[in-house]
């Protein structure tokens, strides 16, 4: 005879009682809390609307996105993230001169060291731009001069970009070579190739993100990224700006306002026959609808789906505005080229794109071009990187690799330009502040006490006598 188990009588009775397709739940504490849904750096990138109400979260204490876009929150007056001023900036903005220190020549010329057209023409772009150009030739980038011994983690891209600009406006070469960023290619963006054919763009970002980088890296003490501090590095202030994209909800009329940094801005040229064009095309408001609607989730009642307009705008301007004509576009078979022609002003308005600005304000923020750079051939990773640049005396010229020619002003007005570079107008800043203007400052009163001294001692020692000895 067969024993049944134990097991088995206490759990039969259980069988037959229960339907088989239910089952009892029993609900216990946690051990610990569940994690949150959001990260703390998630919530660092957030903005909470309404803040004044003070729910206790990093936004409504302005430890949140609100200060890393500069201090503005959505419940704050419009205009209220322009013009922000850190205590203890890296470089303080009224050192940076926006007009050439003295007159000079025009940069040599730049010997390609294998399908390197791409990184001369952004280099030349670069090393005539004044305000860059009196940073360096003052000597203010032997501060981030690497410490080691030459090895590949020492590469300072600030510090060689200085060095790069000073032997190019010494005037004592015809032709320069631009060997140390040949070298560390790999250091300015892990995507380049040596002897490979690179988007002249993605390199101009590249450079400057790691000159940026540098100098917060040199800070002591060192800022968090993308905090407000590390964006007052002298790189920063010069070329970034900030961009504001607004949200409106059309059923409560709520407004949501996301912040974000830019060196330059990429035009969609498909459509438009000028820059003045694709910057009204940028700045259009766009309607989110359909399948495309919005997510409000103010207000007093529950989140909803919801029809809403979106408008991105420029909330700080650069001094220095760096504009990519995005005439590569994706086609079946790669990248194709837009290849026709797109005005461009000498002198470009964009107080119209503006945030909050008068639509028909204009003059207020204006720019002053002083480089261009072209590609000639049909494909991103072929063809010919060369630019046309504006020399400290007034004179275009173009550079071509190592060919240097002057050339009219025209001319360079008529390309079909790929990268543009506009310094801005107005700014009030002629660098007084800096230690190397101030020196020379004291050395020319120095210079002008002596010689009114001099004239004196010869006044009062008559015309025959010498002047008297003191």
């Amino acid at each position: 005879m067969v024993k049944k188990s134990k097991k088995a009588s206490k759990l039969a009775p259980i069988e037959r009682d229960v339907e088989p397709n239910l089952r009892k739940l029993t609900f216990v504490r946690a051990r610990r809390p569940a994690p949150p849904l959001i990260s703390d750096d998630a919530m660092k990138k957030m903005i909470v609307l309404d803040s004044a109400k003070g729910d206790g979260s990093p936004a409504a204490n302005g430890d949140g996105p609100s200060e890393r876009a500069g201090g503005k929150s959505a419940s704050s007056p419009k205009g209220g993230a322009r013009g922000v001023v850190v205590a203890d900036a890296l470089y303080p903005r009224e050192h940076i001169r926006m007009a050439w220190p003295t007159v000079r020549k025009v940069g040599s010329g730049l010997a390609n060291l294998g399908n390197t057209c791409f990184m001369n023409a952004v280099m030349q772009c670069l090393t005539h731009t004044p305000a860059l150009a009196a940073f360096c030739l003052d000597g203010e980038h032997r501060r981030f001069k690497p410490k080691g011994n030459g090895g590949g983690g020492s590469f300072s891209a600030i510090y060689e970009m200085g060095e790069h600009v000073c032997r190019a406006l010494a005037g004592e070469r015809r032709v320069v070579s631009p060997s140390a960023f040949v070298k560390n290619l790999r250091s300015i963006s892990k995507t380049f190739r040596k002897g490979r054919q690179e988007d002249a763009h993605e390199f101009a970002r590249c450079l400057l993100d790691a000159m940026h980088e540098k100098c917060v890296e040199h800070a002591r003490p060192k800022p968090p990224k993308n905090s407000p501090r590390a964006e007052t590095t002298f790189v920063f202030q010069v070329f970034g700006g900030r961009l504001r994209s607004q949200v409106t909800c059309k059923t409560c009329g709520r407004k949501s306002d996301t912040f974000d940094s830019f060196m330059d801005l990429s035009l969609d040229i498909a459509r438009a026959k000028s820059v003045e064009a694709a910057l009204r095309r940028y700045v259009a408001v766009e309607v989110l609808d359909g399948s495309n609607k919005y997510k409000c989730e103010m207000g007093g009642g529950k989140p909803h789906m919801t029809r809403a307009t979106k408008q991105f705008t420029i909330d700080a301007a650069p001094l220095v505005l760096t504009v990519q004509l995005k005439r590569f576009e994706y086609v079946p078979f790669g990248r194709g080229k837009l290849t026709q022609f797109v005005e461009y002003p000498t002198t470009l308005d964009i107080t119209g794109v503006m945030s909050d600005a008068n639509p028909k304000a204009r003059g207020v923020e204006k720019y002053s071009l002083f480089a261009v750079l072209v590609h000639a051939g049909g494909s991103m990773h072929s063809g010919h990187y060369y630019c046309y640049v504006k020399a400290a005396t007034g004179v275009w010229y173009e550079m071509d690799d190592e060919g240097v020619s002057a050339t009219s002003e025209r001319t360079a007005l008529n390309q079909k330009a790929y990268l543009l570079f506009y310094a801005r107008e107005g700014t009030g800043l002629d660098g007084k502040g800096t230690p190397a203007l101030a020196a020379a400052k004291r050395e020319a009163v120095a210079r002008a006490g002596e010689r009114v001294r001099v004239e004196r001692d010869c006044a009062l020692a008559g015309p025959r006598g010498a002047p008297r000895e003191r």
